[in-house]
């Protein structure tokens, strides 16, 4: 349903909780927060007076509203009001973990520890149920020490367990209890063999979640011999499982596409600098090949360009990507933002020498204005890597040696 016919339906239906919440999201879609957050302020408020009519059959997922209200309220700074949203998610009883994480991640960017999230964020979880959601949000947003003392104090049935086996291995391994993430491994083997971890955009099979503990246990001794292959796909769990200095150790003179296939893990899971660091050890970017794993690098490369504000190499190396393959849609996006960062960069140095109030100076803002707006809906695309809070943490971890 496009804007239009929902700004036409909403002159028949101004109250409709449902048509405010679909407008807000279509702004939402755009970049537009703050429109967004309007239609769904209307969307709540009209919820709320209709609570009690039983002949209204306007259909809205409520608690969908505060959750989407809650990630527009923090983007815009606005702290309190986004907490009491997301305590309105877990009032509701849906969406729960996605507010737990939501809210941790809002604390932690304030600056909170993570004891106190763990605690604010148990102080509202009432039974069981809200206490796992409670470890498992705790693990995404990195907290793994604060989600091991949750997993450790609770009496669970073996069926739970599985279900929140592998994040509690994950706590386990990630804190350096690979000892006692072993023994978890082995004693629900049967099942655990089927189970994987998702990870960022990475899956993980709990049998090389085994080898990554026996490997950090005897140190590299003692352990397996594994095919190419093997050791390759390990050594990516590895790094998904915070050990990274192993994972490097476990590739025995590694090919080139092997260092490839490791660069890209890196970056994936928010270990950005090191990334960088390998890829200015190749001599050259493979700009003009056309396998998927070149392609991958030379956009990593130019993101990091990107993200330090280096826009015209960025734009360069995107330019180059799609012009090799032309069907890479988020190269285009990316290189289009590259230019409006620039644009909007040289409008603004040169409002800075008009007269305030001056034609000139007004004829510039709206340019400006323009250009933001484009930027958001560009933005919207989602064309830049995204990682989750726990790996965001990673993007200042410190090259070791071994990178060098």
């Amino acid at each position: 349903m496009d804007k239009d016919h929902l700004v036409l339906m909403l002159k028949s239906q101004p109250n409709s909780p449902s048509l405010h919440y679909k407008l807000g999201l279509w702004y939402r879609s755009r970049g537009q927060i703050k429109e967004a957050a309007l239609y769904l302020e209307k969307a709540l408020h009209y919820t709320r007076d209709q609570a009690h009519d039983a002949s209204y059959r306007d259909i809205f997922d409520e608690p969908h509203g505060w959750l989407e209200y809650g990630k527009m309220m923090r983007l815009e700074g606005h702290i309190q009001q986004a907490e009491e949203s997301f305590l309105q998610c877990l009032k509701l009883g849906k969406y729960v973990l996605e507010s737990m994480v939501e809210w941790g991640a809002m604390m932690h960017d304030s600056g909170m520890c993570d004891a106190d999230i763990s605690y604010t964020l148990q102080s509202v979880s009432d039974n069981i149920t809200h206490k796992l959601l409670t470890a498992h949000s705790l693990w995404v947003l990195g907290a793994y020490n604060e989600a091991l003392l949750i997993y450790k104090s609770l009496t669970l049935s073996r069926d739970v367990w599985v279900e929140h086996l592998m994040p509690y291995v994950s706590c386990l391994i990630q804190t350096g209890e690979c000892n006692e993430a072993l023994s978890l491994l082995k004693q629900y083997s049967t099942e655990s063999q089927h189970l994987l971890l998702k990870m960022g955009q990475q899956r993980i099979m709990a049998s090389e979640a085994l080898y990554v503990c026996s490997w950090c246990i005897n140190r590299g001794q003692d352990v397996p011999l594994l095919s190419c292959f093997e050791a390759l796909e390990t050594a990516k769990t590895s790094i998904a499982l915070g050990k990274v200095e192993e994972a490097i150790a476990m590739m025995n003179l590694p090919t080139n596409h092997e260092k490839n296939e490791l660069i890209y893990t890196l970056y994936q899971h928010g270990y950005r600098d090191m990334a960088s660091s390998m890829l200015e050890e190749m001599q050259e970017l493979p700009l003009y090949d056309r396998n998927q794993i070149s392609l991958d690098l030379c956009f990593i490369a130019a993101e990091i360009h990107y993200d330090f504000g280096d826009y015209q190499t960025a734009a360069s190396i995107f330019e180059s990507i799609f012009t090799t393959e032309p069907t890479h849609t988020p190269s285009r996006f990316a290189a289009a933002s590259c230019h409006l960062q620039q644009t909007i960069a040289s409008l603004t140095a040169k409002q800075e020498h008009q007269i305030i109030g001056s034609d000139d100076f007004f004829e510039i803002e709206q340019h400006l204005t323009n250009m933001t707006r484009a930027f958001e809906i560009l933005q919207s695309a989602n064309w830049h890597t995204e990682w989750t809070p726990a790996q965001k943490r990673n993007l200042s971890t410190p090259v070791p040696a071994l990178f060098h």
